[in-house]
């Protein structure tokens, strides 16, 4: 990251994790699942399907779609007041500061981003999105095919962008593939020192 976060004219968010607390989400939906299937005993092979989707996606051929009623709800639907919640208050407030300043905002995730940014606040603000499960993607991060695409499809210049992520393995090198600037931020509210960078 060359400069501080505001001066560039492009930006590329992941979301999950980098836009809200990951842990704190997954704990509660852990106590959820825990709770619905203790008293639901017949559907446990609902959340083996979790498990096995989870682990997946997790791989290098974890594109994935989301079919089942069942991953929709525990992975989509259920999550969002969580999200809602545990929403990085500070950098979603920077997302509609510079797209009110006429800056472009892009979503890039692993997965579907629309229900989650209404539940963030952020619908209107963000200028388009993508997903590792897109025709034209269909690759996760930090595979650069998903990056290539993106800018072939928004024309954005690399040395106007920069990527905000949480995960160096991922959206870091990512970034990298193509030249771009990059900030890697920490995954838990504590360790990020806003100050520094905005």
């Amino acid at each position: 990251m060359e400069k501080k976060l505001g001066e560039y004219k492009n930006y590329i968010f992941d979301l999950d994790g980098t836009l809200y607390f990951q842990k704190p989400v997954r704990r509660a939906m852990a106590l959820r699942l825990m709770c619905y299937y203790a008293f639901r005993f017949w559907k446990i092979g609902e959340l083996i399907e979790l498990k096995n989707y989870r682990k997946k996606r997790e791989t290098p051929e974890g594109i994935v779609d989301i079919t089942s009623p069942a991953i929709e709800r525990w992975l989509i639907d259920r999550p969002l007041k969580s999200v809602a919640k545990h929403a990085d208050r500070v950098l979603c407030e920077f997302i509609q500061k510079q797209k009110v300043a006429g800056k472009t905002i892009i979503i890039y995730s692993d997965y579907p981003v629309e229900k989650k940014l209404a539940a963030l606040g952020l619908e209107g603000y963000v200028d388009c999105t993508f997903s590792a499960g897109d025709d034209g993607v269909r690759c996760l991060k930090p595979d650069p095919r998903g990056i290539n695409y993106i800018i072939a499809q928004t024309r954005i210049e690399p040395s106007e962008t920069i990527l905000v992520g949480d995960r160096m393995e991922k959206d870091g090198l990512c970034a990298k593939s193509v030249g771009m600037d990059y900030l890697i931020l920490a995954r838990g509210k504590r360790g990020r020192r806003y100050d520094e960078i905005l």
